[in-house]
């Protein structure tokens, strides 16, 4: 039996002038599961391009907790975003957050 120790649903939400302005992204939502007595979840990532032919400058940030973290925090388009999950210090559970 294997126990689902820490679930990490992270909602990836473009503020609305971005994405009035073209901004597109790979991914709306992502998903760490982490496993009792398991290691911290391999880092998941999404792509921001604009839909036009000028790159847009955009800045990240995370809503919902510390167990969370993105990088690069703000860059231009178009870009590769890193999104990881630390569950140390978290009890079990289900968790959640947004990368806006």
């Amino acid at each position: 039996m294997v126990v689902c120790a820490f679930s990490g649903l992270i909602a990836i939400q473009p503020s609305s002038a971005l994405a009035q302005f073209g901004l597109s992204l790979s991914e709306t939502e992502l998903t760490f599961p982490v496993f009792a007595g398991g290691d911290a979840p391999a880092p998941q990532s999404f792509s921001a391009s604009s839909t036009g032919d000028t790159p847009l400058s955009y800045s990240v940030r995370v809503e919902g907790g510390p167990w969370i973290s993105v990088r690069p925090a703000k860059g231009s388009t178009p870009a590769r975003i890193q999104v990881s999950a630390d569950q140390t210090g978290l009890m079990s559970g289900a968790y959640s957050a947004k990368v806006v």
